[in-house]
């Protein structure tokens, strides 16, 4: 192949490569190269196909990678999550802030409002065509905001303050109080 390169470059397996940094810079061919036949469009195709199966073994490798170190992840959350969240409210216990800044992350609390859900579909659907026929959409399904508001008094008033589940009158609805959400970052804070 008689192609003109620049004095800091050379070939290598038919790329165009920087002989100071081993960049890529182009593909090797001859000066005027066309695609004229089959042999000429499959030789372009192989190229092409193999920079496609070095991606795809990138990303599947990466994946791999990945997913290995979200299970540690999950497993070091697990094992440590609710020590880490003591040690955040001890030491931030009787302070206004309500993050602890640390060298490789942050413990954090915010306020959560607390939520209702319908956990089971298909009694809040049976209870809602007994009683508020209205409320069930084309898909049967209902609403918790719509609910409440028509059975204000399913969720009891006195709902907890530390966000755990409360008991309601019915089996399909899941109360929880407003609460203080925790988090873990990982890395500098901004």
């Amino acid at each position: 192949m008689s192609a003109v390169l620049a004095s800091n470059t050379t070939i290598i397996d038919g790329w165009i490569v920087d002989v100071e940094t081993g960049e890529q810079l182009g593909v090797a061919v001859q000066q005027g190269f066309t695609i004229g036949t089959n042999d000429e469009a499959d030789w372009v195709l192989s190229k092409m196909l193999a920079e496609q199966s070095a991606i795809d073994s990138v990303l599947a490798n990466a994946k791999a990678i990945a997913d290995r170190h979200q299970k540690r992840l999950d497993l070091l959350t697990k094992r440590f999550g609710a020590e880490l969240e003591h040690f955040a409210k001890s030491q931030l216990e009787g302070k206004r802030e309500r993050t602890l800044s640390l060298l490789y992350g942050s413990l954090s609390f915010r306020a959560v409002k607390g939520t209702n859900k319908i956990v089971d579909m298909a009694q809040a659907v049976a209870f809602c065509k007994e009683r508020a026929p209205d409320l069930i959409h084309t898909e049967e399904k209902v609403m918790v905001s719509e609910v409440l508001g028509k059975f204000p008094d399913i969720v009891k008033a006195d709902v907890s303050q530390d966000g755990e589940t409360v008991e309601c009158d019915v089996l399909w609805i899941e109360a929880t109080g407003p609460h203080d959400k925790f988090t873990v970052k990982l890395g500098a804070s901004k």
